[in-house]
């Protein structure tokens, strides 16, 4: 049910993913996607119902692959991982990455290290999780967020952990 591969070639149209409904994990890390591949990856996901890991690091999407991966989070219940990790992605993305994890509510991890989301999508970031209480890793390496925020982003991750492992004590 895993499915790697090196070298891939997507086209707009998205067809990789929907027509696979046992597919669970696609792992397409450095495959030169870019933002074109991104978007007919996010296609795919918008219809896609089995998968659960989409590793996307390496890519170089950009801002605007990321926004329409974000745009395809917003609309899919079943992808609990997604690595982002090395695509150039921006502060732009991280509003867009905000969105989703405000209103997402099954993704639990998120790789997106080694992105120059900058001090004002680290804030935004933030603002974002303030809702989220499923989110157990959130691996912000290297993204040139404020340490102010990443403290806050780590309080919420934490919160979630004990939440859902049940040792949250319920007043």
């Amino acid at each position: 049910k895993q499915w790697y591969q090196r070298r891939v070639a997507i086209t707009p149209g998205g067809k990789l993913l929907p027509v696979n409904k046992i597919l669970e994990e696609v792992n397409l890390c450095d495959n030169n996607i870019q933002a074109e591949g991104a978007s007919a990856i996010a296609f795919s996901l918008k219809r896609n119902s089995t998968l659960k890991t989409l590793n996307l690091k390496l890519n170089r999407i950009g801002d605007e692959g990321g926004r329409n991966i974000c745009q395809a989070l917003m609309q899919t219940s079943t992808l609990l991982h997604i690595d982002l990790s090395s695509n150039g992605l921006g502060e732009h993305v991280a509003a867009n990455l905000a969105e989703v994890l405000s209103h997402n509510q099954s993704l639990e991890h998120i790789i997106i290290a080694c992105n120059k989301l900058g001090v004002a999508g680290g804030r935004v970031l933030q603002e974002g999780l303030e809702n989220n209480k499923v989110l157990q890793t959130f691996d912000l390496r290297l993204t040139d967020i404020s340490q102010q925020s990443e403290h806050s982003i780590m309080n919420v991750i934490k919160s979630n952990k004990e939440k859902s492992s049940g040792s949250a004590i319920i007043a």
